[in-house]
């Protein structure tokens, strides 16, 4: 049993504020530590997400940040104000963006920046030099930290992103998927839930999408996820090279679903094809989707590539990165083999409940807040 450790005051600084899993992350972790009114929320870009906290009873204050090297220090600025007035214990920079900030933000201050790091953006030098300002780099997988546990063991740690097993209703569940496709009852349904983005490696599905329904007959693939604002001709893109391949009947797009998970536990398969034959952002930094379809029953198939394989395991079926031959043939093998794919239902089953506990992450998190500030 995990000893419980006292909590103190803490500034949350998110990067952004979609509804994406780091997202998803810190409202898991803020619900947890409590008490809305003794932290801050600070956003440092408006969206759902915000809206979301809002209607949770938190107030998060909204700090339009971009990119560029004068919004980050004018976001750095207004940061500064907003955690004069606050004067929290510790912050808690969630992403990247949310990390620069803060260090700049708390500049000959005494202010604790602790870091969860949960992907590869901005990897390299500028990484190195934000880890340098901050008392804690907490990675939510080992892989996402790699190159900076070499750099800085002492300040480097891993605490995993914990999951609450959902109770799934297996009838309701194929009744919304039905309907959410229309009435489609004729073949297995393969999802990929995730925002609209290169990243998540919709396109490595379009490609193999004609072998798929040669292979499964009439099989559907379930885009679950929202529009991507960064890169909004993405979409367009998917669609006229499904129109190329003429596989456009195979493709649904559901969008934003709050019921995303009722969704994926009637689904035959999730696909997780993130990154392709790229690397680095392309990654997948933890693959929070892959444990939540585990936790429901659902099998999973995708590339090997950054944290998926340490954090899925052999619970499963995972190929080589930017082998489409191969995804194929696992994703056929998934939904053609039925004492395989019991095997890995079972497992991954287990592997959630063994390995993602919320109260061994609540009591880590804890500590290192605690020891942020004695740092």
């Amino acid at each position: 049993m995990a000893k419980s450790v006292a909590c103190p005051k803490i500034a949350f600084v998110s990067s952004h504020a979609a509804l994406g899993g780091s997202e998803r992350y810190l409202e898991f972790l803020m619900e947890r530590l409590g008490a809305p009114s003794a932290h801050t929320l600070v956003c440092l870009a408006d969206g759902p997400f915000v809206e979301r906290m809002t209607s949770l009873r938190y107030s998060p204050d909204v700090l339009p940040t971009g990119p560029t090297a004068a919004a980050i220090i004018g976001g750095a600025w207004r940061l500064r104000r907003v955690l004069a007035l606050a004067r929290p214990d510790v912050i808690h920079a969630n992403g990247v963006k949310a990390a620069l900030v803060a260090v700049l933000a708390t500049v000959n201050s005494r202010i604790p920046v602790l870091w969860v790091k949960h992907d590869y953006s901005w990897d390299g030098w500028l990484t190195c030099l934000i880890a340098l300002r901050c008392t804690r780099v907490i990675g939510v997988s080992a892989a996402v930290v790699e190159h900076l546990a070499q750099r800085f063991p002492d300040r480097v740690h891993v605490v995993r992103t914990a999951l609450t097993i959902p109770e799934v209703d297996e009838g309701r569940a194929a009744a919304a998927l039905d309907l959410a496709l229309g009435g489609w009852a004729s073949g297995p349904v393969l999802a990929l839930v995730g925002r609209i983005h290169p990243v998540k490696g919709h396109l490595e599905l379009i490609e193999i999408a004609a072998k798929l329904k040669q292979r499964l007959g009439n099989v559907k693939l379930a885009f679950i996820g929202t529009n991507d604002h960064s890169i909004p001709e993405y979409t367009a893109q998917i669609q006229a090279r499904s129109r190329q391949l003429e596989v456009e009947d195979t493709v649904c797009f559901l969008g934003h679903r709050e019921d995303a998970l009722e969704l994926v536990a009637a689904c035959d398969a999730v696909i997780i094809p993130s990154g392709g034959h790229g690397r680095g952002t392309l990654q997948e930094g933890f693959g929070l989707v892959g444990v939540e379809a585990m936790a429901v029953g659902t099998p999973v198939v995708g590339y090997a590539n950054g944290a998926l394989p340490e954090i899925l395991g052999d619970c499963a079926l995972l190929v080589p990165p930017g082998d489409r031959d191969a995804l194929l043939e696992g994703i056929t093998r998934v939904i053609e083999n039925e004492h395989f794919r019991q095997r890995l239902i079972t497992c991954g089953r287990h592997r959630v409940a063994s390995s993602f506990s919320a109260e061994a992450m609540l009591a880590a998190m804890r500590r290192h807040y605690n020891d942020s500030m004695s740092a």
